[in-house]
Order: structure tokens, then sequence, then C-alpha cells
């Protein structure tokens, strides 16, 4: 006579075996990172950039800066379609045409900040702090640059 109970666990311990042996661990890699944006552009263009809050010659603050690069896609344009608008009412609403994807980039974060400098008046950056910040909520990383700093006319 054939026991079922027994041939009962017997699959079942087969089935567990063949699932588990299936399933694969998620392995965080080593990394060696290293960044490197080189000043001397900007020096040479009449720039100076300096992580000091104290410096040894007069200037005028221009103003306070923050930058930030955060990756994601590129906007590239838009269309107008039929949707809610905040209020809940049905109205034209802008939506976005996205193009690649850019990762967050330090020098593109300091060109701008240079950029914005030229255009307040101002020819340097007193200090000066770059911040990486890395977010994973639930596995969908976010890589962003902040880039902060007092503008300053010499």
């Amino acid at each position: 006579m054939i026991n079922f109970n027994a041939m009962k666990k017997v699959i079942y311990g087969l089935i567990v075996i063949v699932f588990w042996s299936c399933t694969s661990t998620n392995k965080i890699s080593y990394q060696l990172n290293s960044l490197y944006v080189d000043y001397n552009e900007y020096h040479e263009k009449g720039f100076f950039v300096s992580e000091s809050n104290s410096v040894s010659f007069d200037y005028q603050s221009i103003g306070s800066i923050i930058v930030q690069s955060r990756e994601g896609f590129e906007i590239v344009g838009s269309t107008l379609s039929a949707g809610f608008n905040k209020y809940g009412s049905v109205s034209e609403i802008e939506v976005p045409k996205y193009g690649k994807y850019k990762n967050a980039s330090l020098k593109e974060a300091f060109d701008e900040l240079y950029k914005i400098a030229l255009e307040k008046g101002a020819n340097g950056v007193i200090n000066f702090k770059s911040e990486y910040r890395a977010y994973n909520p639930e596995y969908n990383n976010l890589e962003i640059w902040v880039l902060t700093g007092m503008l300053i006319k010499m």
C-alpha cells in the first residue's frame, strides 16, 4: 500500500528545493570612485574659487548661491493635452516630452555656478561646498550634486 502522506511530503520537499535553488541574491559590488574638477580653467578666466569662508583680500559680497544637478530624463519639449488640473477640473495641461537620460554631473553644476556668477557680476566664490547625495528609495536610485557658496566681486 502506498503512503500518500509520505509521498506528499517528498513531493513538497522537492518543489521547495527546486524553487529555493532558482533564487538569486543581489550582491553589492565594491567600487572605488574618484572625481576631480579642475578649477584652473576658471582661474585662467579670472574667477576665484575657495572653500574657505575667509580670504585675505577685500571683496564685495554679491549673494549666496545654490546649484543642484539631479539625474533624470531631459525635457525636450511639451504638448498640450486634456487632463485634470490641480483643482480637479478638466483643462489643458502641459505634458512633457522626454529625451535621453542624463547623470548628475559635478562639472555641469560648477559650469552653471560659474555662468550665474558672471551674470550677477561676480568674479569669485568663497565658502564653496560641494555635496554628493545618493538616494535609494526602494532601489530607484537618484544621484544629486548640490553646490553652495557666496558669490563675491574682488
